[in-house]
């Protein structure tokens, strides 16, 4: 929202409201469709105590959709993610008819372009733009070459690489386990990414 000031000078408010209040978090998360568990104040204190680096906010965009997203400090840079370790990150709609392109432009604007959100697979993200995370269910109708030809060149490089390997099995048991996350720790280290816990 704008507003005109004194000599036409525009100041943009923003559309986010803050909500430092847990139990208001908790009423307001009471009416949203799509909510699950990791929504939850207690669910994300649990996660602030188990990463310090990780620090939740909760916000509501026009009173029609709810937000929590994550400050994570990494390796001296910070990233807001829309509730990292959990896919259902939200928004969540508190209406019908949300206008998702104009959200977007307003969280954009709000959290600037470094922000990633991500959608609950029951939102139409197809109406949403270059934010989205688009999910599997979107990829059923689609040919492999048609999967192929959308990946980027690098991607499709590392995927050829990975051909010369002779034998993809399951993890037997847990030492064998332990190897792969310390390759996935060392990959995600690698691209500044948040961790999941071995648990």
């Amino acid at each position: 929202m704008d507003i005109n000031l004194k000599g036409g000078t525009k100041y943009l408010m923003s559309t986010f409201q803050k909500i430092e209040n847990k139990d208001e978090w908790e009423a307001l998360l009471s009416g949203a469709p799509f909510k699950t568990f990791f929504h939850t104040v207690e669910w994300e204190s649990f996660l602030e105590k188990e990463f310090s680096w990780m620090k939740f906010e909760r916000y509501m965009w026009r009173d029609k959709l709810l937000l929590s997203v994550a400050r994570c400090k990494l390796f001296g840079k910070e990233k807001i993610v829309s509730h990292p370790l959990c896919e259902y990150g939200g928004p969540l709609p508190l209406a019908d008819n949300i206008d998702y392109a104009n959200f977007e432009n307003d969280f954009t604007r709000e959290f600037g372009r470094r922000a990633c959100i991500h959608y609950h697979p029951r939102i139409k993200t197809e109406s949403a733009g270059a934010l989205s995370t688009f999910w599997i269910e979107n990829y059923s109708k689609k040919t492999v070459e048609d999967l192929w030809g959308g990946f980027r060149k690098t991607l499709k490089q590392e995927i050829k690489k990975g051909e010369g390997f002779s034998e993809i099995r399951e993890c037997q048991n847990e030492s064998e386990l332990r190897q792969f996350y310390n390759l996935y720790l060392c990959t995600v280290k690698r691209h500044k990414n948040i961790p999941l816990p071995f648990s």
